[in-house]
């Protein structure tokens, strides 16, 4: 049996890096030589954790019913869809078929990196007086399938700054089933991004911002409920920076105040 693997490469999706490709293959391949009993080998279930550390995220693989990791010839062997999405990627699986040559067709989308957007602060709409710099959560865009999330580092100050890495986690809860009507209990967690730290310069009166798109599922893979949500941005209490030129740390205090440089908002979703 034969089994092809594709690597889509476009503008928002970039091939699997050469070493991730290569364990991808070899855990296909023995997957493959386990369903054919012609080809049958003899493995050792190798109960493991699997840490994998991507950027400023961690995530985790468990040998469980249903994953299990095994050990063949002295190599622990992952299973290829928990591999793949634990690294970030999407994976597409069509069965084999005239359609597919006969292949038993698996698809890898490795998504783009996260990327911050240097703008220019439209003060038409946003001016607020005693945050020199603010950090917020918005949301751009949404539909029946999906939301796209905004978060906002601006710089308000005269002085073009270089600030400290500054790490964020963007968090999505239910509205709290037991809650009454309009009350905005909020209720468990059902999404959770960490963003790529931000260091670096920020010109006077100009900002960065970045996109999340989430799909509207769980942390279960599950489709919201519709209904109010509370979306919670995770942001540091103070940002160090030093003015452009100079060596001199200092550091700003964020905080919230009478409606300015809120970290939070509701939002009903459809």
């Amino acid at each position: 049996m034969n089994i092809k693997i594709t690597v889509f490469k476009r503008k928002d999706v970039y091939t699997v890096k050469r070493f991730v490709a290569g364990m991808l293959c070899t855990a296909l391949a023995l997957s493959s030589a386990v369903a054919l009993s012609s080809t049958a080998i003899q493995a050792i279930l190798f109960p493991s954790k699997v840490t994998i550390y991507n950027g400023n995220e961690v995530s985790t693989i468990e040998s469980t019913e249903g994953t299990e990791i095994i050990n063949y010839k002295s190599k622990a062997y992952v299973p290829l869809r928990s591999f793949a999405e634990a690294m970030g990627a999407v994976v597409n699986y069509e069965e084999a078929s005239e359609a597919t040559n006969y292949l038993h067709k698996i698809d890898i989308y490795q998504a783009q990196p996260i990327q911050w957007a240097l703008e220019k602060i439209n003060y038409n709409i946003q001016q607020p007086i005693g945050y020199p710099i603010t950090i917020t959560p918005e949301i751009r865009a949404e539909d029946e399938a999906s939301a796209e999330f905004i978060v906002k580092i601006n710089n308000y100050l005269e002085e073009d700054i270089r600030v400290s890495p500054i790490n964020l986690v963007l968090e999505v809860y239910a509205e709290d089933p037991t809650s009454e009507k309009g009350s905005f209990k909020q209720g468990p967690l059902v999404y959770s991004k960490s963003i790529t730290a931000f260091e670096g310069l920020i010109p006077s009166k100009y900002g960065y911002e970045v996109s999340l798109k989430w799909d509207k599922t769980t942390l279960d893979g599950e489709s919201i409920a519709p209904g109010w949500h509370f979306v919670y941005l995770h942001r540091p209490e103070e940002v160090t920076y030093t003015m452009e030129g100079t060596n001199d740390l200092k550091a700003q205090r964020i905080f919230s105040g009478m409606g300015s440089n809120l970290n939070y908002f509701w939002r009903e979703f459809e």
